[in-house]
């Protein structure tokens, strides 16, 4: 799982990106994984207008051959802090979308950088904030939003009691490595949980541990392609998350 799906368009791409293991046969349960279970060569995704990041760790996850190129020639992703925090946008790819390519083919992005300043395109913090007091039984709660710049497929809001922090996400095509139910199997396949009931589509919620650490995880298969997921830690068990979802998902067309 990368460090943004950790903490923190329209159905897109992945036409033949479907996970390729047989029925009966388990899941895979790492990315890396996942992307070898493909069958290459596939399809480039259509990327064009998305946050570098997002689309890095996830439409282009299973790509071993990107770099992305800024309006001066250089690489990018071999930017050391603090120019590495810069956001860049992806205006052009060559080999142009739907071009099939190998996991290693090299793969050449032209980023601009990101306008910072423009207003939010999308306000992930609206969907729960007026439950999230309640919720986590706290006398105050900050609410942090991520992702939501004009063209984001990846849109979160981080709340934190200072005793326990929830993360509730909407994550589009273009945020998966492969697609929502391949995430969501691998989730199964990983996760110590159970299926859930009540919820618009397929829902899990598991402890999951990654690099040592443990949390909670929630996730809701949506039409188009889309997927809600929650992330709890410090104690913030699944009947938590399972609340914040409801609350949230009220708002959230299904």
């Amino acid at each position: 799982m990368s460090a943004r799906h950790i903490v923190i368009a329209c159905a897109m791409l992945l036409a033949g990106c479907a996970a390729n293991h047989a029925p009966g046969e388990p899941a895979p349960t790492r990315d890396a994984e996942l992307c070898a279970a493909q069958s290459w060569p596939r399809p480039l995704p259509p990327v064009i207008g998305l946050d570098l990041t997002q689309a890095s760790e996830g439409a282009l996850a299973c790509f071993d051959g990107v770099r992305a190129l800024a309006p001066d020639g250089h690489d990018v992703m071999t930017d050391k802090e603090p120019a590495a925090t810069v956001s860049w946008t992806i205006k052009a790819t060559n080999p142009p979308a739907d071009t099939r390519v190998s996991q290693g083919d090299s793969i050449t992005l032209s980023v601009t950088p990101t306008d910072t300043t423009a207003a939010p395109a999308f306000h992930p913090c609206d969907w729960a904030s007026d439950k999230a007091l309640a919720i986590l039984g706290a006398s105050a709660v900050t609410a942090r939003p991520t992702g939501d710049q004009a063209g984001s497929v990846d849109q979160s809001c981080v709340y934190n009691s200072g005793r326990g922090m929830v993360t509730t996400e909407l994550k589009s095509p273009g945020s998966f490595a492969v697609d929502a139910q391949s995430e969501f199997d691998e989730l199964t396949a990983n996760g110590d949980g159970s299926q859930l009931s009540g919820f618009p589509g397929r829902a899990y919620c598991g402890v999951v541990t990654n690099d040592g650490k443990t949390s909670s995880r929630l996730m809701v298969l949506l039409s188009g392609g889309r997927a809600y997921q929650e992330l709890g830690w410090n104690g913030q068990s699944c009947d938590v998350l399972k609340k914040f979802a409801r609350a949230a998902l009220a708002h959230i067309p299904a």
